[in-house]
């Protein structure tokens, strides 16, 4: 869940490519906490990766055998399709919803979206900021 917390934090408009696993960035991100994401070797990435897209978390993008790297297969994080589904419980009778209250039901179902459990604990392995 820390793994998933991390990757819909992720920039859509940037994928990330598929044969290079994440490691180091997020050693960077969450130091030593990195590895309480399991995402410990490639393996372990890419199988994340396929679960991910099979739930509709994440898609494939580019091609396989492509050089350039902005084209190569990478995932950006989609977090439409899961929730999306989810609406019914999340609306209940509401036609609208104020935009706390909507997250806060969200995060109720899916923990890892911002104010649900795992991504707040996800926040507090970050750095702070000095100051």
């Amino acid at each position: 869940m820390l793994a998933l917390a991390w990757f819909l934090g992720a920039n859509p408009l940037r994928p990330m490519a598929f044969s290079e696993g994440p490691q180091i960035a997020l050693k960077i991100e969450i130091g030593a906490d990195a590895n309480k994401t399991e995402l410990t070797s490639i393996n372990r990435y890419q199988n994340f990766l396929y679960g991910h897209a099979t739930l509709a978390f994440a898609t494939f993008v580019g091609g396989r055998d492509s050089e350039d790297i902005n084209s190569r297969r990478g995932h950006p994080p989609t977090q439409h399709a899961p929730s999306t589904r989810r609406w019914p419980a999340i609306f209940t009778d509401d036609v609208e919803l104020p935009i706390e209250v909507f997250l806060r039901r969200l995060a109720a179902i899916f923990p890892v979206f911002e104010k649900g459990s795992i991504r707040k604990d996800f926040d507090e392995m970050r750095p702070q900021p000095a100051g």
